[in-house]
């Protein structure tokens, strides 16, 4: 009888241990991979005119394809872990270039990295950025006392990170072949770019919406810290109608917008705007410190870091993918570590998001000319 309530014992055991074994492993996998996509930090390179990635991996259980195929998959094994799914789901995700479909083989292949991954590679940037900020020193003084001159010390953080990181050193990456273009074509007649998604989020991280016209490129530097009040004013019906005053009177006098935009303090009483506005000339220094410096930060980089060894490190499956997702991880490192050493300083909007005012907003914005005009 003893021996018997041994063997009884000892089973039970067995059976919470592999019980316990399991839970925490399926605790671990939604801990490193949540399953609720609203948990991760979505990015992309590109445009699309008919449908948005985002907008595909939202519909139905597609997200939930997505994290499933990271290992590739077989459908059948896909319908043996009870997940759904129809040919068209299918279909989509591989036309919008999220998911490699082969025949009965599926295989995720837009970035997803979770916890694990994210904290090794943001280590490996933070360190990136230790190394080659020396380097880059010299270019960063030499922009701030360019926008001193213009009375716009404050702009240092917006123009460096929107324009010279965020614009012109990018520019230089597509320039070289280095990240595919994002314009469409017959191959890829929804999507061309490139979009990822990292868990967890970041603290704080920003970004630059740029609205390109012939002439003029408006650019506004923003942060989801600040929730709806970044597009308040800054919406882009109000943006347009901006864009039009200053190509056809090269001042601000629709009586309507002036109303609207009074307060963000980007123009003075006569209509004349009073934000940077970067002429894109031979003999503008202002343009010049940041191209210099945006090609040696974008050298700087590349000289530094292995995207080959990123690739299989991370499943980040070709360069364009590695490139996109290592540098942008890179500039939010590089930007953190300069407000730290008090280099340069966030913009009050983005530090104090709930006090921030309109005329803080309006800060965050600035005009590019691309012509001589």
């Amino acid at each position: 009888m003893r021996k018997r309530l041994d063997i009884f014992l000892s089973i039970t055991l067995l059976i919470l241990f592999y019980s316990s074994t399991c839970l925490a492993q399926e605790l671990s996998a939604e801990e490193n991979y949540p399953t609720d996509i609203q948990k991760y930090e979505l990015s992309l390179m590109g445009h699309s005119t008919k449908i948005s990635p985002r907008a595909v991996m939202q519909m139905d259980n597609n997200w939930e394809i997505l994290i499933a195929c990271l290992s590739e998959k077989t459908k059948d094994e896909l319908k043996a872990n009870d997940i759904s799914f129809v040919d068209s789901q299918l279909l989509i995700l591989n036309v919008m270039r999220l998911l490699d479909v082969q025949e009965n083989r599926l295989k995720t292949v837009m970035p997803i990295l979770g916890s694990k991954k994210m904290k090794s590679l943001r280590k490996k940037m933070r360190d990136l950025s230790l190394k080659i900020e020396p380097e880059l020193r010299s270019g960063v003084d030499a922009l701030k006392i360019e926008l001193t001159k213009i009375d716009r010390k404050e702009n240092v953080y917006t123009i460096l990170f929107s324009y010279v990181l965020d614009e012109l050193a990018l520019d230089f990456f597509y320039e070289e072949g280095l990240i595919e273009s994002s314009n469409l074509s017959a191959e890829k007649p929804f999507w061309a770019g490139t979009y990822w998604a990292v868990y967890p989020r970041r603290e704080f991280s920003c970004g630059t919406d740029k609205m390109e016209l012939p002439e003029i490129s408006i650019m506004l530097n923003w942060s989801n810290v600040l929730g709806d009040k970044m597009w308040e004013g800054f919406n882009i019906t109000n943006l347009r109608l901006l864009y039009n005053d200053l190509i056809k009177y090269g001042r601000v006098v629709n009586d309507e917008l002036r109303k609207k935009l009074s307060t963000y303090q980007i123009f003075d009483s006569s209509g004349n705007l009073t934000v940077p506005i970067i002429e894109q000339k031979e003999n503008n220094q202002l343009f010049q410190k940041c191209k210099s410096l945006a090609l040696k930060a974008s050298q700087q980089f590349l000289d530094n870091v292995d995207l080959k060894s990123l690739i299989e490190e991370y499943q980040l499956y070709d360069e364009t993918k590695a490139l996109a997702v290592s540098y942008h991880e890179w500039m939010w490192e590089y930007m953190d570590y300069l407000e730290e050493k008090e280099i340069v300083k966030k913009p009050f909007a983005f530090s104090n998001p709930n006090e921030a005012k309109p005329e803080d907003i309006g800060a965050l914005l600035f005009i590019v000319k691309t012509s001589n005009k």
